[in-house]
């Protein structure tokens, strides 16, 4: 008696943990996944970007205020100095501002002169970005590059007065502000964003 011939097996059924096809929304959950978690980490690194350059911006502003400062507080005292100096050497004194600087002048006889003979009162260039306008006993004058026009804005006289004055040193065109201030007489004074009020 022959063995009893089976049945050839087949191709297993294809069942839910078999079929690949089954399998395909995980492989595609998990390449969500992956996509999601490098999305949020891009988000996280765009948010550091962005933080770190208001941190810096805020540093570069909190310096910028502190150089506008010390450059109106050199201005000041330049002036009072020069003025000492009036006095001392009963030689008028002057000083003439551009845009991004200013000089000291002296009148020698009937002429004006750049100071030559005091390394203090140089001319002088304001720091970059700083730039100053320029009020006469109230009015504001316009300033012109600097360039051989040696007639002061400002004169400082043998007795100690000067022409009254206001002149503003600003970051950029719309930024933080302080003010050089010279009344007729008495100290010039500094007052401004940044800084306390001195005499």
């Amino acid at each position: 008696m022959e063995p009893a011939i089976g049945r050839v097996p087949g191709p297993p059924r294809a069942g839910r943990r078999g079929n690949p096809v089954a399998g395909a929304p995980t492989i595609r959950r998990a390449r969500f996944t992956r996509a999601f978690t490098l999305l949020e980490l891009l988000v996280v690194l765009v948010i550091i970007g962005v933080v770190i350059s208001m941190v810096s911006l805020s540093i570069g502003t909190r310096d910028r205020e502190t150089v506008l400062s010390e450059q109106a507080r050199r201005l000041a005292a330049l002036i009072n100095m020069a003025g000492e100096q009036a006095i001392v050497s009963s030689e008028p004194f002057g000083v003439r501002f551009s845009p991004t600087g200013y000089r000291f002048l002296v009148l020698d006889g009937k002429k004006w002169h750049a100071v030559s003979n005091d390394d203090l009162l140089r001319p002088r260039r304001l720091a970059a970005g700083l730039r100053i306008t320029l009020e006469i006993s109230g009015e504001p004058v316009p300033l012109a590059a600097a360039g051989d026009d040696l007639k002061p804005h400002v004169f400082l006289y043998t007795t100690g007065e000067r022409t009254p004055f206001a002149a503003t040193l600003r970051i950029g065109t719309d930024g933080p502000a302080v003010r050089v201030i010279g009344p007729f007489s008495g100290k010039v004074r500094v007052a401004g964003a940044g800084t306390e009020e001195q005499q």
